[in-house]
């Protein structure tokens, strides 16, 4: 019969009856001893902890299992960052319902149910309150399950996802925190942190592939670094500007004041334009999740990509300028557009749009 009930706290999806209606029989049983200290409620509530952990962690193992899996995959793998984010979304659901279920039928049947009803008169007479020690274990295993299932998965996983994914994924915990925070259990100020260097991680990785990306172009157009590498490179003409520009390429004539509308100049560039456009688009996901915490590190990785972006640039701009009077006329302007329009409104549009 021990055996039995002692089972039946270590079977899933077993309901608060059940459960209940185990620990009052193992109440009446009075199988448990007092020793060493313990008193019989508490090694019940032990008893009753250690079989509700263990189905939570059998819950949980599939899908940490896919989730170990998926972020061993290469970076590159799209489909492979898009499951792992699902993956982690059904792994925060399951394990914010397996330990509010734990959290919420320890509470009923251990702290707001006196024992005292289903024990001998003379015993009930002489136990001492046991409401601090039982909260105390509560208080203990929410902390376990939050330092042992949570948080290690958290830290290892949220640098692979996609930041895009990161601002669902972000919310979805800010609201399993808020939940938790009226039983006691608040981690919000710890899921900031993990968030924060997730953010971090994720927008510098993507800000130096965008610019990795205009600068292999750049350096494509400007050709091999050999003594003849001014007719290697090619004319700005045929790539840098738009056809109904490149008579007379337009240089603009002040920085946009408007963070919503980017400089019109720069539809006359399109390489130029798709390096924006891809900026832009990584400030937009950056700005569900922004951190206050990471926004002069994130200012100065900026800078810096623009900073490469611009040498490249600059480096094409002085190789076409030897070339016909039209083409260096194009390779200017194409300069000037860069550094006196483009940069002051993608370092404004970061600035005021992702950090304010």
């Amino acid at each position: 019969m021990l055996f039995s009930l002692l089972d039946t706290l270590h079977e899933p999806n077993r309901k608060l009856p059940a459960l209940w209606k185990a620990v009052n029989f193992l109440r009446k049983m009075e199988a448990f001893d007092f020793e060493e200290g313990v008193f019989p409620e508490e090694q019940i509530a032990l008893a009753f902890i250690t079989g509700r952990e263990a189905c939570l962690k059998s819950s949980l193992e599939g899908f940490s299992r896919d989730i170990h899996r998926l972020v061993g995959m290469p970076s590159t793998d799209t489909a492979a960052r898009e499951d792992l984010a699902a993956s982690l979304k059904k792994y925060i659901e399951t394990w914010r319902e397996g330990v509010n279920d734990i959290i919420s039928h320890y509470t009923t049947i251990f702290l707001e149910r006196s024992p005292s009803t289903s024990a001998p008169a003379s015993k009930a007479a002489a136990a001492p309150s046991l409401q601090p020690s039982l909260q105390a274990l509560l208080a203990t295993y929410a902390s376990h399950a939050l330092q042992r299932h949570l948080l290690p998965l958290l830290r290892d996983t949220l640098p692979h996802i996609p930041l895009s994914s990161l601002s669902t994924i972000h919310d979805r915990l800010a609201h399993c925190a808020t939940a938790f925070a009226r039983v006691g259990l608040d981690f919000r100020g710890v899921l900031g942190d993990v968030c924060s260097h997730a953010v971090l991680r994720s927008v510098q990785d993507e800000m130096r592939d965008v610019t990795a990306t205009f600068v292999a172009l750049l350096k494509q157009k400007t050709g091999r670094p050999t003594s003849s590498q001014l007719r290697n490179s090619t004319p700005p003409s045929e790539w840098a500007v738009t056809a109904s520009a490149a008579t007379s390429p337009p240089k603009g004539s002040a920085p946009s004041k408007s963070l919503h509308v980017p400089p019109h100049v720069l539809a006359s560039y399109p390489p130029v334009a798709r390096y924006m456009n891809a900026l832009l688009s990584l400030f937009n996901d950056f700005r569900k999740v922004a951190s206050v915490a990471i926004a002069s590190t994130l200012q100065a990785e900026l800078d810096s990509c623009l900073a490469e972006a611009g040498e490249a640039l600059l480096r094409y701009v002085k190789n076409v300028v030897g070339q016909s009077d039209a083409e260096a006329r194009i390779g200017e302007a194409l300069g000037a557009v860069f550094f006196a329009m483009f940069v002051p409104f993608v370092r404004r549009a970061f600035g005021e749009g992702c950090t304010r």
